[in-house]
């Protein structure tokens, strides 16, 4: 796997800082969103932490963290639900969102035990590695 850059994590905080802006200024999400989007600020704080601490096993520790409150939001997102376009082109539309969000908590839980088995593997390595 390619090494990650300094330059790739502050771009990835830019990145969530400008969606944050922009998810928190629309009127049309203010509502939804009340101010906090958790998955947005673990990956600000956790890309602001790989700029300066970036040992194999807390790169994996990270992504399975960026994994877990990703999946969490989704679950948060899918049990309320509150979007509508019943009115506006019909029922179908809000099963089909219903079933990405099943398809996208389902490819979530696979990335976080992925990660957590890669940061296990590489923290394995580092152990073995020492000793």
């Amino acid at each position: 796997m390619k090494e990650k850059t300094t330059g790739n994590y502050v771009g990835a905080i830019i990145g969530n800082i400008v969606a944050l802006a922009f998810l928190n200024t629309v009127l049309l999400w203010r509502q939804y969103t009340r101010g906090v989007i958790l998955a947005s600020w673990a990956q600000i704080v956790g890309n602001f932490l790989l700029c300066f601490f970036r040992p194999c096993y807390f790169s994996a520790l990270m992504r399975a963290a960026f994994a877990a409150v990703g999946l969490l939001s989704l679950i948060v997102f899918y049990i309320v639900f509150p979007l509508d376009f019943t009115e506006l082109v019909g029922t179908w539309l809000n099963t089909l969102i219903k079933v990405l969000m099943m398809i996208g908590i389902a490819c979530t839980a696979t990335g976080l035990i992925v990660g957590l088995v890669q940061f296990t593997w590489k923290v394995g390595q580092t152990v073995a590695g020492e000793a």
